[in-house]
């Protein structure tokens, strides 16, 4: 999917993860001239027949999410979909958040206890905030 347009404004520049959802991509904002992180529903989801659920599902969740305001929660910028080589695919456009993930500073060694509390508390400040919303982080 690499070089898609999506949408007519996000073209996918590359991959940064997959999940059981959907794959998430650095791409470019081509309107706002912006970086920007783009999930787009993936293969997995709709497999053995439940492509309808998963969209529904997907779109229903984007939904959701783009009420949140948290300041340890991605804000949700865009919700579309558009045709690609898979079909016609749902799309979530979130703010791209530049760093390192959990897995690269724990690879480097141990962590200071007090960092460690700092972001479980920061977790769940956020997840709670979900929570208040009706949302349940799976």
């Amino acid at each position: 999917m690499e070089g898609q347009l999506l949408g007519g404004r996000y073209r996918l520049v590359r991959q940064l993860g997959e999940g059981g959802m959907g794959e998430v991509w650095e791409a470019r904002d081509e309107t706002l001239d912006r970086q920007v992180a783009v999930k787009v529903i993936s293969l997995l989801a709709g497999r053995e027949g439940r492509g309808d659920e998963a969209r529904a599902r997907f779109l229903r969740e984007a939904r959701i999410t783009g009420r949140l305001q948290h300041p340890y929660i991605v804000s949700v910028h865009d919700l579309g979909e558009s045709d690609t080589q898979r079909g016609t695919v749902p799309f979530l456009v979130m703010e791209l958040v530049r760093g390192e993930g959990l897995d690269v500073k724990l690879r480097e060694g141990s962590v200071d206890l007090a960092e460690a509390a700092r972001w479980g508390a920061q977790i769940c400040d956020a997840l709670g905030d979900a929570h208040a919303h009706g949302i349940m982080h799976r």
